[in-house]
């Protein structure tokens, strides 16, 4: 008896089953029957050749020409290409929240629209989208164009980044405009003097005037990589307030950028409050970004110079000597570990020919200070602070109160000279890479050196 009411009980359930898929089966498939297409079809978007917004504000129109978008109203100015972009995908790839079929438009806020966006596109051709009235439950937008047959009710993002976006959204923010080419060269203008770089590949640049000579490939690949980084954070466009910065007849600096044959200008202006520097491309409205490179860009070629007087990795490094006027120390890696032993005579003639001495040879300990590895990273990372008048000859790094000598992989032999100068607290520095330009490093990088040689000795 039980048996027999649980299987009426399962056929029941199994008819009200039944019931509820042929009821909604068929709403279903009208509403797949009835899924619009978007504004514009997928791909659609290449064949927009301009926009205008009305509704909100002053009416906006962006134009495409040879690539690029521009601001024609309310000001003439580079649209910003991500923000169209995001725009023309959207219309291409819109996913309503829900279809309504409808006969009355101005029950959604849409006769009259609240927006109006009209797409000019390739052949003549034109469409448009009307935005109206935000859900009361949901927060969406109902939205319209021609051949729907009805309204969509969208997400509140297609009014909010899009419909009613305020100017300073549609403006180009990057500093540079948006070309797909790398940055080749520079010319770089400062009040006094110039220079010419090439940038040769990544971090590789070279200075080719006034002189040729290593740049500072690291310092050169931030500044660029600023240009996109650091966008506008606001726009100066009155006259009377831009022409306080004195970019047009004064500027501090005049980056002139090269790719692919086009040259951009930017002009470098004074810093400004809450640490941010007033910059210009011209052409355009000045306006403010942040200042963590304002020192480079306006530093002079000094800043631009590769100031460093050893340049290697630290783990292709095999040997390392540390000597002063009363002998030396090798220091020689194998494998992770590091040993030491005391220079002879011998290896002082090895010196002298950039060679390096036979760590096999001679009574050789473990280094002791487990912080070896990790000092030579940081000299290997030293900026030097600054050059020093030039030398008429180049020097012997032999008989310096310090020297360091090093040898990579490959036995390439690099070495640094270091004196006290005549300045309190620093160091001058002559090296195989620069052997006539000093430079100046503070005094206690030269004197930690000098203590772990004093102390390798001791052992």
């Amino acid at each position: 008896m039980r048996a027999q009411r649980l299987f009426h009980l399962l056929l029941l359930l199994a008819a009200v089953t039944l019931v509820i898929f042929l009821f909604l089966q068929p709403r279903k498939a009208k509403e797949e029957a009835v899924r619009p297409a978007g504004p514009l079809r997928p791909g659609g978007g290449a064949a927009v050749l301009a926009l205008e917004r009305i509704g909100v504000g002053d009416t906006l129109r962006v134009v495409r020409d040879e690539g690029m978008w521009f601001l024609r109203s309310p000001i003439d100015d580079l649209a910003s290409t991500r923000m169209i972009k995001e725009l023309l995908r959207s219309l291409e790839n819109l996913d309503p929240i829900r279809y309504l079929e409808t006969d009355s438009l101005a029950r959604y806020g849409l006769d009259p629209p609240r927006v109006r966006m009209t797409l000019d596109l390739y052949g003549g051709q034109r469409t448009e989208v009307l935005a109206g009235a935000y859900a009361p439950t949901s927060g969406g937008a109902y939205l319209t164009w021609p051949g729907l047959g009805g309204v969509v009710l969208a997400t509140p993002q297609v009014m909010t980044r899009f419909m009613e976006s305020d100017l300073f959204q549609w403006r180009e923010r990057e500093i540079l405009p948006p070309v797909r080419a790398a940055i080749d060269s520079l010319w770089i203008q400062w009040p006094d003097h110039s220079a010419r770089l090439r940038r040769h590949d990544h971090e590789v640049w070279t200075i080719l005037e006034p002189a040729r000579r290593d740049a500072d490939g690291l310092s050169c690949e931030r500044t660029v990589a600023a240009f996109w980084r650091f966008p506008y954070s606001e726009f100066i466009d009155d006259p009377a307030i831009a022409r306080q910065a004195h970019l047009e007849d004064a500027p501090l600096a005049t980056w002139i950028v090269f790719r692919a044959g086009r040259a951009d200008t930017l002009l470098i202006g004074p810093r400004a409050i809450e640490n941010q520097m007033v910059v210009q491309l011209k052409g355009r409205s000045p306006g403010l970004i942040r200042d963590e490179l304002f020192l480079f860009m306006t530093g002079g070629i000094e800043a631009l110079e590769a100031r460093r007087a050893l340049w290697a990795e630290p783990h292709q490094v095999v040997s390392l000597v540390l000597a002063d006027e009363s002998g030396g120390v090798l220091f020689h890696r194998e494998g992770r570990a590091w040993y030491s032993r005391l220079l002879t005579a011998p290896d002082f003639d090895l010196l002298a020919a950039g060679l390096a001495p036979d760590g096999a040879t001679g009574a050789s300990h473990p280094a002791a200070d487990p912080s070896l590895g990790g000092d030579l990273t940081n000299l290997l990372d030293l900026q030097t602070l600054r050059w020093l008048p030039a030398l008429d000859d180049e020097v012997d790094p032999n008989g310096f109160p310090l020297s360091i000598h090093l040898w990579d992989l490959g036995q390439e032999h690099q070495w640094a000279a270091f004196a006290p100068s005549t300045e309190d607290g620093y160091w001058g520095v002559v090296s195989s890479r620069h052997p006539r330009r000093p430079m100046e490093i503070p005094a206690a990088v030269a004197e930690h050196w000098l203590r772990r040689l004093d102390r390798t000795r001791q052992q």
